[in-house]
């Protein structure tokens, strides 16, 4: 059980001193954009001379030489935010005995939302203390906050804090109190050979083009921009700022973003389809001009380069992952249900779909004529979009509470008839208590009846003729 919460830190476990190092193992099980996010806490924790073992998803693995630099790393091979299988809980278990053989001290449990992969590496660890936050079991959207989270330590934060606060108040809980700067990456110089060789064969040089993830696949498509306004974004940053492309990411987006760049008619080049190859990535990225498209782990990758970041987000975690660039434009609607975790109960996600094009048009320009500091513009909807989405809220709220009332009459008559045939059971054991005697007494009689011709069946053949004719 966690110990009591007082002033915002948790009593009962002293944060070690700064000359007491500590072998830390960091659980990091979400996206890229998050490990990026906690880089600050890996830098500090490891200048504090503390030993670290982190655990990534198996596509965040390659980075880690750059985001986490000098742990140990490790691979999650199961998907922590589906079901727990037989498969996912064997991989689980050897994960847990690697984490052994590192010995750690101390188990983090970096994300708000923890997953049952946590539960179990915690449970794994048997005498490890454990450290995370007053979050919830995944999904908190769905489940509501845990009232008693599973740690030895418990952080109280607020879900919309922002993810590198969050990443500062665990470095604090162990003592380390300087304040974190943003994520920074340096990108080596096999990186940057990697990237001229791949820019150069498509007559493409530095800093002449922009970084853009804008496509999406079935998984995220909720969370993306509508592909017209991408295209007519990407074509007025091209007419009017002579902006060329690299469009990135996964081989699922690989449909969408070919037809945004058709659409578009933009000179751009496609690096899509190998998210492995982090390497070529942090090169291409950190040759870029800047970065624009959705909240990707791209998007994270840019700003911890430090280059100039575009980014078109919608409500769901708002706002926890606004980018944290020397110089960014995140552009967002002004919606009531602002902090949904991408649950949405509309028919489609208004606070990204319906961002209006000349806002991002104009912040887009804005950054791309030098504009500095970091700003949020967030469009105001119009009377008929909020009228449309409150029409649209009582049409799904209706619909739900049919569904919800179908189902409560699914539900009484699935009871109604446990119930009768529960009453069936019961008449029936009580007719078999009744009939048990005389079934005894049958089977009894039964048994002799056949011991009896057993013993005739024994008889000598020519006796049993004889005795037959005698009678």
């Amino acid at each position: 059980m966690p110990t009591n919460l007082d002033g915002g830190r948790a009593i009962g476990i002293v944060p070690p001193q700064r000359d007491r190092q500590m072998r830390i193992a960091i659980c990091s099980p979400d996206g890229l954009g998050d490990f990026i996010l906690r880089e600050p806490l890996f830098t500090s924790l490891a200048a504090a001379g503390h030993e670290l073992c982190v655990y990534v998803r198996p596509h965040a693995l390659t980075s880690a030489p750059l985001v986490a630099p000098g742990a140990v790393a490790l691979s999650l091979d199961t998907d922590a935010y589906q079901p727990p299988t037989q498969e996912g809980e064997e991989s689980v278990q050897d994960l847990a005995r690697r984490l052994q053989k590192f010995a750690p001290e101390l188990l983090i449990v970096a994300p708000f939302q923890w997953t049952w992969v946590e539960e179990r590496i915690a449970a794994l660890l048997r005498g490890v203390p454990t450290l995370g936050f007053s979050g919830g079991r995944y999904p908190v959207s769905l489940s509501g906050l845990s009232e008693s989270p599973p740690w030895t330590k418990v952080i109280p934060v607020a879900e919309n804090t922002h993810e590198c606060e969050k990443a500062r108040l665990i470095a604090a809980s162990l003592g380390v109190v300087a304040e974190l700067q943003a994520p920074t990456i340096r990108v080596g110089e096999s990186e940057f050979a990697l990237a001229s060789q791949w820019l150069d064969e498509r007559g493409l040089k530095p800093q002449e083009y922009w970084l853009g993830c804008v496509g999406q696949s079935s998984r995220n498509e909720s969370r993306n921009w509508v592909t017209d306004r991408w295209a007519a974004l990407l074509k007025h940053a091209s007419d009017r700022h002579g902006t060329t492309f690299v469009f990135a990411g996964t081989e699922d987006e690989l449909t969408a973003t070919e037809e945004i760049r058709r659409l578009s008619g933009v000179r751009a080049v496609l690096l899509t389809g190998t998210p492995d190859q982090f390497d070529l990535l942090a090169g291409v990225t950190a040759l870029a001009s800047g970065y624009v498209g959705r909240d990707t782990g791209m998007m994270h990758l840019a700003a911890a380069l430090h280059l100039p970041v575009f980014a078109v987000m919608g409500g769901g975690t708002w706002p926890r992952f606004l980018p944290q660039s020397p110089r960014s434009r995140a552009v967002t609607l002004d919606v009531p249900c602002k902090g949904c975790g991408w649950v949405c109960h509309l028919s489609r996600s208004y606070c990204i779909k319906d961002i209006p094009l000349a806002a991002a048009t104009n912040a887009f320009d804005d950054l791309l004529q030098g504009g500095e500091g970091n700003l949020v513009v967030t469009a105001r909807r119009s009377e008929e979009l909020a009228a449309e989405m409150e029409i649209d809220a009582a049409v799904q709220g209706r619909r739900r509470w049919n569904l919800l009332c179908q189902r409560q009459s699914v539900v009484e008559v699935q009871s109604h008839t446990i119930n009768h045939l529960q009453q069936q059971n019961s008449e029936l054991r009580r007719n078999l208590k009744k009939t048990r005697p005389l079934l005894f007494c049958l089977l009894r009689l039964q048994a002799g009846l056949a011991k009896a011709l057993r013993k005739l069946s024994s008889l000598p053949r020519r006796f049993r003729v004889t005795s037959n004719r005698s009678r």
